[in-house]
């Protein structure tokens, strides 16, 4: 299998690889090489991009593939971690079947899959059981757990993933391709995808009453209603509430610090929080409310509030109640 890498930081958290079973694919001899390749990407990938001579000696549906296994890049440098992931994801380094993330419009026709960093990925993992294996800290650096990539940055280094690659004989061509990619609005800086433990609000499970509601609601002008709004609620996904942030709402939730006991306490209000901690903060704020910990019912160990604040978004939409108090 042959494709294209536009974000080479990702390849270490690379667990699976993406192929559309409808499409068709060749099995090609290349040089002393066997790629697999899409059939309409055979000419444009082969001779186009790796400059290279071919002879196609078969072709199938990629259906065919779903369920290969295949030797990752990094291997050698993370068999460790690989090898626990594997043990409770089968699906760790196959194949798997994916119609709304590859086409022929580039590339090879197999998409390089990385759960833990991106969206699509994430949501193609989920389906196949792959957990988003992702140990990057928040300033972008690969963790201790990752040996020998131990203190390098994502997008920061992609040239020494590059090099690496270049000595284990991986890379057939390296060539620069223009591609859309999120930056900051703030500062302009590319934006590094990493998978993170957030707190959601329940919606999907919503959504039909929101949507038989919506009917009984009287819009002007009528279309805005029955078009625009009742399409916005046909599509709400659950919702995150929680950002990484400083300034901002804090989060009521308390966590238990004792990782295998695990208790949360969410609070409603002040007088709930007083009643099971014993204490009144005056200021609702960072670092003020942060002071506030307690035994946990469960265990007895320490009880403290995690580090997140809440959305903006929740405070804007919760602004008309909260007057009221």
């Amino acid at each position: 299998m042959r494709g294209l890498k536009t974000t080479p930081w990702t390849i270490p958290f690379n667990l699976g690889v993406m192929i559309n079973p409808e499409m068709d694919y060749c099995k090609v001899e290349v040089e002393n090489e066997i790629w697999i390749v899409a059939s309409q990407l055979v000419g444009p990938f082969i001779s186009g991009v790796a400059d290279k001579k071919f002879k196609i000696l078969d072709t199938f549906k990629g259906e065919k593939l779903v369920g290969t296994e295949y030797h990752p890049p990094f291997y050698e440098e993370l068999k460790e971690q690989y090898n626990e992931i594997k043990e409770n994801a089968p699906k760790t380094h196959t194949i798997v079947s994916s119609t709304e993330y590859v086409d022929t419009t580039s590339g090879s026709g197999l998409v390089h899959m990385a759960p833990g960093c991106g969206p699509e990925d994430y949501e193609v993992g989920h389906k196949n059981g792959i957990p988003p294996f992702n140990t990057l800290t928040e300033t972008g650096e690969f963790s201790e757990a990752m040996g020998k990539f131990s203190g390098l940055y994502a997008k920061k280094d992609d040239k020494k993933f590059i090099e690496l690659m270049k000595e284990k004989g991986l890379i057939i061509k390296e060539v620069p391709v223009e591609h859309e990619y999120p930056f900051c609005w703030r500062c302009h800086k590319p934006v590094v995808f990493r998978t993170t433990k957030q707190w959601f609000f329940k919606v999907e499970d919503l959504k039909e009453k929101l949507v038989e509601l919506n009917e009984k609601v009287e819009w002007t002008p009528e279309w805005a209603g029955n078009r625009q709004f009742k399409s916005w609620l046909n599509n709400l996904r659950d919702n995150s509430i929680t950002r990484q942030r400083y300034w901002g709402t804090p989060v009521p939730i308390w966590k238990c610090q004792n990782e295998e006991c695990g208790y949360y306490d969410v609070f409603g209000s002040l007088d709930e929080l007083e009643k099971v901690s014993g204490k009144r903060p005056k200021n609702m704020h960072k670092p003020w409310i942060d002071k506030v910990t307690y035994k946990c019912p469960k265990c007895g160990e320490e009880m403290k509030r995690i580090p997140d604040i809440l959305d903006v978004w929740v405070d804007s939409g919760t602004t008309s109640w909260n007057s009221l108090y």
